[in-house]
């Protein structure tokens, strides 16, 4: 929050000095409108008189109006931000277990967890995903030593890894009142919102039975209130039309960073 107040700070300074030239080399004279039967009259008012102006000349007038409204806003904000910068404590809330000693940090139990200590313990919770049978020949191995079913799903938790997404593979989830027990390939956490979400790649597109079946559990999501675009994300490939890694790291980074 420092960081971007301090850039916000910066930013509106350089529209200060914009705002102030633009203003010193306006014309004298302010801008009035006059309501008169439903009609507007423009006016430039110079000391105590107003006179009536030419249309063509509205917009000279009009934009310094503009200006100095702007400026007006822009020097408030500014103030306000130097007040906060000036407030603040040197190190964030965040940042204080960091800047505990390396010695008690070990014996440290924060009552209050921030997003990243909260992350780090989602990460950490165990679980039994769905395993594999005797019949699954696949070998693909995450760098984090994860199982997956193929080529494309490694490359997706790889790209979530590397983009300090936590994610949990084939994690169970009970829907239905325990009626369904489905496993997501990916379920996802935002760390700035704390939510989860789930993330489906479906790799076999032009296999009609396996689409069937994907159906059916898009179904189950649906009937559950998990819905595509809101809780449910989509990655897709089939054989004439496979996974492309650059728009998926794109689709990634704009939905759970």
């Amino acid at each position: 929050m420092i960081n971007i107040a301090r850039q916000r700070l910066d930013y509106l300074k350089s529209v200060e000095v914009i705002l102030t030239r633009a203003l010193d080399s306006a014309p004298e004279g302010k801008l009035k409108l006059k309501t008169i039967n439903n009609s507007v009259y423009y006016y430039l008012r110079s000391g105590r008189h107003d006179y009536y102006i030419d249309r063509s000349d509205i917009y000279i007038y009009a934009t310094k109006r503009y200006h100095t409204y702007a400026l007006r806003s822009v020097e408030h904000e500014i103030k306000a931000l130097q007040a906060y910068l000036k407030h603040m404590p040197e190190i964030p809330y965040e940042n204080v277990l960091a800047s505990m000693p390396d010695s008690i940090k070990p014996h440290i139990t924060p009552a209050v967890l921030t997003n990243e200590q909260y992350a780090q313990q989602w990460q950490a919770q165990p679980y039994i995903p769905k395993g594999f049978s005797n019949k699954d020949t696949t070998a693909f191995y995450t760098r984090k030593g994860e199982r997956v079913r193929s080529k494309s799903e490694l490359i997706i938790a790889d790209m979530l890894n590397d983009l300090g997404i936590p994610y949990r593979y084939e994690m169970p989830l009970i829907l239905s009142g325990g009626k369904h027990l489905i496993h997501p390939d990916f379920t996802i956490l935002n760390i700035s919102t704390r939510e989860e979400s789930y993330l489906e790649h479906l790799g076999k597109m032009g296999d009609e039975g396996y689409m069937d079946d994907f159906a059916n559990r898009y179904r189950i999501y649906m009937s559950n209130g998990i819905y595509l675009g809101q809780k449910l994300f989509f990655t897709c490939e089939s054989d004439k039309a496979p996974l492309d890694n650059k728009l998926v790291r794109e689709f990634l980074i704009k939905t759970f960073k």
